[in-house]
C-alpha cells in the first residue's frame, strides 16, 4: 500500500498599492504595523520559513522550512512586494521551492496563480490569457523553473480556462470535491457507460434557498481589516467542506446526494482541442477541520486526521490531501505554522505515510479516471461565482440586512471601461508595438524588472519601428493603463459586503489610474464620465457612503499623483533635511536648482527639479518654493514649467525670507504660483509623519528635555528618598524627561554593557518612582536593539562582543520582567549557526581560542534564547 500525503497552501493578499505611488500607504487598522501586508508577513509568511518545534521544556529544539514540504502557491503580487520589503522572507520561499525539487523527485513545491486574482471564467478570452501569462512568466522570472501547476483564484473554473492551461503547458490544478461533475474510466470514451456515474447533483445550487450564516463562530478582527479575513466554503454531500478564509462567519448549505468524488487519486480532463490536464479535487472535510475545527490546536490530533482520510480497504496508492488559505497557518490560527511544522515531521519520520506534492505524485500515479467538471463553480460561493457579479445572497455574514445588489453595476462599469480602453489600447498601439496584445502579455517581463536593460529587450522584441523617446514613453502609458485595467479585476472588490469597503475602493483606484492614462492617450475626455454614469448605480449599505460615483470623487480622485505634487513633497522634505536626489515612491526626484535658507525657526526651500516616471519614464520640469514659518506652519507652491521655458521670479521670494520677512515671501508664493499652493496638510500621509518626526528632531523639545532630566532626577531622588510627594508638575516633568532619555538610549546603534547598564537604572527608578511607561512601545524599542546587536553578531565572524552585547540585552530584558517577542533574535541566531557555527566549531577542534570563545558566548545566547542545543 503506497499513502501519500499533501498539504496545499494558497498565500495571497490583494494587491493594496496606491496604483499612483506603488506602494501600501498606512493602514491602521494594522497596527502597530505599518500595514496588513507587514502584519501577515509578520505572523505567517516569515514564521513558515523557519518553523519552530518545541522539546519536551518548550525550549526550540529545531526549526523547519515548511514551504519545502508543503504544496503551495503565491499570488504574484504579494511575492513582488516580499521581494522589495522582506527579502530575507522572499529567500526563503524560492529556497524551500529549490530543496522541494530535491525532495520530491524533481518536482518543485510551489504552483503558479493566475496574475491578480481575477475570476477567470467572467474574464474576455483575452485577459484570461494574458492573466495566466502574467502569472506564467512571473514564477518563472522568480523560481528559475516552469510551473507544473497552477492555483485559480477562488478555484473559479470553466472549460475555456482548463484548456488555456494545458495550452500554456501547465499539467493540473486543484479543485474543490463539489466541482467534480462525472467520472470515467480513463480508457472509456464516450461519456455514458457502464463506468460512468453522477456525482453529487448541485446544479440547481442557484435557485435553491440559502439557509443562512453557519453557527460557527469565529474571532473576527475589526471591520478596517475585511481584506485580510475572508471566508471561503464549500459544500459536497450536504456537508460545509471547506472553509477557506478562517473569520467570516458565513457558509450556506444545500441538500445534496451522498456521492462524492474519491479525491484520493488524479484525474484527467480532455478538452475538444485534444488536450488534456490533470486534476485534484481536495479533501474538503479535512480542510474544513484545519479552518474552523481548531486542527491546528494539537499537531497530533492533525496529523491523525490526515491519516484517517486513508481508506483500509482500497490497495491503490491514495493521496490525502488537503488545500486552505496559507494565512491559516499563523494569521488566522496563531502558532499555526507550528502544529503543521509538528505534522510534518511527524509524517516524515513514522512510516505510516509519505509527504509528496501533486508533481510528484502525478508522475507516479498518472491519471486512471477522466473527469467532468461544474463549469462556472468555485470554492467561496454557493450559487457558482454570483458573488462576483450580482447579489446572490453570499456575504460575510457580519452585517445582517445588507444587500448586494452594487456586485452587478460595478462589474457592468468595468466591463465597459475595459472594453473602451481595449479599443483604445489597440488603436494606439498598433502604430507603435507590432502586436499589441502579444506585447501586452509580454510586458510582464518589465513589470518585473524595471531596469533600462529589461526595458530595452521588451522594445527590441516589440517596438513596430524604432521609437523615439516620446513614443516608448506613450507606448509605456498605453501598457500601464492596461495593467491597471487588469489589476481592478482582483476579485476581493466583490467578495465581501459593501462597496465602500477597502477592497472595493483598492480596485476603484485602479479603475481611476486605467482611466486617467485612457483620458489623456485619447485626448477626448469620454471615458471617466461615461464610466462613472454606470458606477452611480452601484450604491452602499450605508447612507452616508452614497453611491459609486461619490466614492470615486471622494477616495480616488484624492489619491492621485503627479510630477508636480510629487515635487511638492520634495520641497518640503528639504525643508526639514538635505535635499538630495531620490526615490520618492514610484518617482524619481533629480534637483536642478535648490536653494535653502534659514531665518530665526523658519526655513525656506525654494527651486526647480526634473521629476520622472518609474513606470512610464515621462519627464517633467518643476519649479517649486515653500516656507516654513516660525510657529511651524508650512507653504508652498509648485507648477510643472512649459517646455523651454527657464524657472525664473523665485529670486525675489528668496531675498525677501533671507530679509526676515516670512510674511512678504509667503505673499509673493501665493502670486508666483496662483491656485498651485500646497501645505503640509496636502502630502500623504506617511509623507506628514516623516515630516513630523523631522521638525521633532529639528525642535528643541529633544535638548530640553535632556536639560529637564538633569535638573529634575536629583531633585526627584532627594523627595523620594525622603518619602515626600513631589508636585504634580515635577512628576510629569520628570516623567517626560526619563521616558525622553530611556528612548533615546533603546535607539542607539550599538547597545553595549554600558548602555544595558543605563537602561536598567532607567527602568529601576521609573519602577522606584511609580513612572507608567508605554510598555508596547518598550518592548518595541528594547526587541530592536537586540536585533541591531544580533545583527551584528551575524556580520561579525571573529569577534564574541556583539554576541555578547545581545546576551547583555537580552538578560536585561528578562532581568526587569519585560516580555520580549524575540523571535526575529532567535531567527538571526539560527542563521549564524547556519553561516558561522560550522566554521567555528571547525577551528575550535583545531586549537583556536577565539573560536572556542565565540562558541561559548554563542552557547551562553541560544541558552538565553530557549533554544536547545544539543548539537552545539
Amino acid at each position: 500500500m503506497e499513502n501519500y500525503i499533501c498539504i496545499h497552501a494558497h498565500f495571497y493578499q490583494p494587491p493594496r498599492e496606491n496604483p499612483w505611488l506603488e506602494t501600501i500607504e498606512r493602514q491602521e487598522s494594522a497596527r502597530p504595523w505599518h500595514n496588513w501586508n507587514e502584519r501577515i508577513t509578520a505572523e505567517c509568511y516569515r514564521p513558515n520559513s523557519i518553523a519552530r518545534i518545541l522539546d519536551a521544556r518548550g525550549r526550540i529544539d529545531r526549526v523547519l522550512n515548511n514551504y519545502s514540504r508543503i504544496s503551495f502557491n503565491f499570488g504574484p503580487t504579494l511575492l513582488g512586494w516580499l521581494e522589495a520589503n522582506d527579502p530575507w522572507t522572499y529567500r526563503r520561499i524560492l529556497a524551500a521551492d529549490r530543496e522541494s525539487v530535491e525532495r520530491f523527485s524533481g518536482h518543485g513545491s510551489a504552483l503558479a496563480q493566475a496574475y491578480n486574482h481575477a475570476i477567470l471564467p467572467l474574464c474576455n478570452r483575452r485577459d484570461k490569457w494574458t492573466q495566466l501569462v502574467w502569472g506564467i512568466r512571473d514564477f518563472t522570472h522568480r523560481f528559475g523553473r516552469q510551473p507544473e501547476g497552477m492555483w485559480l483564484p477562488e478555484t473559479a473554473v470553466d472549460l475555456e480556462t482548463l484548456d488555456m492551461m494545458a495550452e500554456l503547458g501547465l499539467k493540473f490544478a486543484i479543485l474543490a470535491p463539489h466541482q467534480a461533475a462525472r467520472v470515467h474510466r480513463r480508457h472509456d470514451h464516450t461519456r455514458h457507460n457502464l463506468d460512468t456515474h453522477l456525482l453529487q447533483d448541485t446544479q440547481g445550487m442557484d435557485s435553491h434557498p440559502l439557509q443562512g450564516p453557519s453557527e460557527l463562530d469565529t474571532q473576527r478582527p475589526d471591520s478596517q481589516n475585511r481584506d485580510t479575513h475572508r471566508t471561503n466554503f464549500q459544500e459536497a454531500s450536504g456537508q460545509k467542506l471547506d472553509t477557506h478564509r478562517a473569520d467570516v462567519r458565513e457558509m450556506d448549505t444545500h441538500q445534496t446526494n451522498d456521492q462524492q468524488v474519491d479525491t484520493r487519486r488524479a484525474y484527467e480532463i480532455r478538452f475538444p482541442s485534444g488536450r488534456t490536464l490533470a486534476l485534484f479535487f481536495y479533501n474538503g472535510p479535512i480542510s474544513l477541520a484545519v479552518g474552523f475545527q481548531h486542527l491546528l490546536n494539537d499537531g497530533n490530533t492533525f496529523v491523525n486526521r490526515l491519516l484517517s482520510g486513508f481508506s483500509r480497504e482500497d490497495k491503490n496508492p491514495q493521496l490525502v490531501h488537503l488545500a486552505v488559505d496559507g494565512e491559516t497557518f499563523g494569521h488566522h490560527h496563531r502558532f499555526g505554522e507550528m502544529a503543521l511544522a509538528y505534522a510534518l515531521d511527524a509524517i516524515e519520520t513514522g512510516r505510516k505515510a509519505r509527504l509528496t506534492n501533486y508533481g510528484e505524485f502525478l508522475e507516479r500515479h498518472p491519471p486512471t479516471h477522466r473527469v467532468d467538471i461544474r463549469e462556472n463553480t468555485s470554492w467561496s460561493c454557493a450559487h457558482g461565482i454570483g458573488r462576483w457579479k450580482e447579489n446572490c445572497s453570499c456575504h460575510t455574514g457580519a452585517n445582517p440586512g445588507w444587500q448586494q445588489h452594487w456586485r452587478a453595476p460595478l462589474r457592468e462599469a468595468l466591463d465597459w471601461l475595459r472594453n473602451r480602453l481595449g479599443k483604445l489600447y489597440a488603436r494606439e498601439a498598433s502604430s507603435l508595438l507590432r502586436e499589441p496584445w502579444a506585447a501586452r502579455d509580454s510586458y510582464i517581463d518589465v513589470i518585473v524588472d524595471r531596469t533600462p536593460e529589461s526595458l530595452q529587450r521588451f522594445f527590441q522584441q516589440h517596438q513596430a519601428h524604432p521609437l523615439d523617446q516620446e513614443k516608448m514613453i506613450r507606448s509605456l502609458k498605453l501598457l500601464e493603463m492596461q495593467r491597471h485595467a487588469l489589476l481592478m479585476y482582483t476579485s476581493c472588490g466583490w467578495f465581501f459586503d459593501d462597496l465602500a469597503g477597502i477592497e472595493t475602493l483598492q480596485i476603484l483606484q485602479y479603475a481611476g489610474r486605467a482611466t486617467e492614462l485612457g483620458e489623456e492617450l485619447s485626448e477626448s475626455g469620454d471615458i471617466e464620465e461615461p464610466f462613472l454614469e454606470i458606477l452611480e448605480k452601484a450604491k452602499s449599505n450605508r447612507p452616508e457612503m452614497g453611491n459609486g460615483r461619490d466614492l470615486y470623487e471622494k477616495f480616488v480622485k484624492p489619491a492621485r499623483m503627479n510630477h508636480v505634487r510629487a515635487a511638492t513633497h520634495f520641497a518640503v522634505r528639504s525643508l526639514v533635511a538635505e535635499g538630495r536626489g531620490e526615490d520618492f515612491y514610484a518617482y524619481t526626484i533629480e534637483p536642478r536648482d535648490l536653494r535653502t535658507a534659514s531665518s530665526g525657526r523658519g526655513r525656506l526651500s525654494a527651486g526647480h527639479c526634473r521629476v520622472i516616471s518609474k513606470s512610464t519614464l515621462e519627464t517633467g520640469e518643476v519649479e517649486f518654493a515653500a516656507v516654513m514659518t516660525g510657529d511651524l506652519a508650512i507653504k508652498g507652491g509648485a507648477r510643472l514649467l512649459p517646455k523651454g521655458e527657464a524657472p525664473e521670479g523665485l529670486d525675489a521670494i528668496v531675498h525677501a525670507f533671507e530679509e526676515g520677512n516670512s510674511s512678504h515671501a509667503l505673499e509673493l508664493v501665493s502670486t508666483r504660483f496662483g491656485q498651485e499652493i500646497f501645505s503640509i496638510e496636502s502630502l500623504i500621509p506617511d509623507e506628514q509623519r516623516r515630516i513630523v518626526h523631522a521638525l521633532t528632531k529639528f525642535s528643541r523639545i529633544e535638548r530640553l528635555l535632556g536639560e529637564a532630566w538633569e535638573e529634575a532626577a536629583p531633585l526627584y531622588r532627594l523627595i523620594s528618598n525622603l518619602r515626600m510627594e513631589p508636585s504634580d508638575q515635577l512628576r510629569d516633568l520628570t516623567a517626560a524627561a526619563l521616558r525622553s532619555r530611556l528612548e533615546r538610549t533603546l535607539s542607539m546603534a550599538e547597545p553595549g554593557p554600558d548602555t544595558t547598564e543605563a537602561i536598567s537604572w532607567l527602568l529601576r527608578q521609573a519602577a522606584a518612582w511609580n513612572i507608567d511607561l508605554d510598555r508596547e512601545r518598550l518592548e518595541r524599542l528594547l526587541r530592536e536593539s537586540i536585533e541591531r546587536a544580533a545583527r551584528s553578531a551575524l556580520l561579525d565572524t571573529r569577534g564574541t562582543e556583539a554576541l555578547k552585547r545581545t546576551l547583555s540585552a537580552v538578560s536585561l530584558a528578562t532581568e526587569v520582567a519585560i516580555n520580549l517577542d524575540l523571535y526575529s533574535v532567535q531567527n538571526i541566531f539560527f542563521e549564524i549557526g547556519e553561516s558561522i557555527y560550522p566554521i567555528m566549531k571547525v577551528a575550535s577542534e583545531q586549537g583556536n581560542e577565539t573560536a572556542s570563545a565565540w562558541l561559548a558566548a554563542y552557547r551562553k545566547l541560544g541558552e538565553a534564547l530557549s533554544i536547545n542545543l544539543r548539537d552545539c
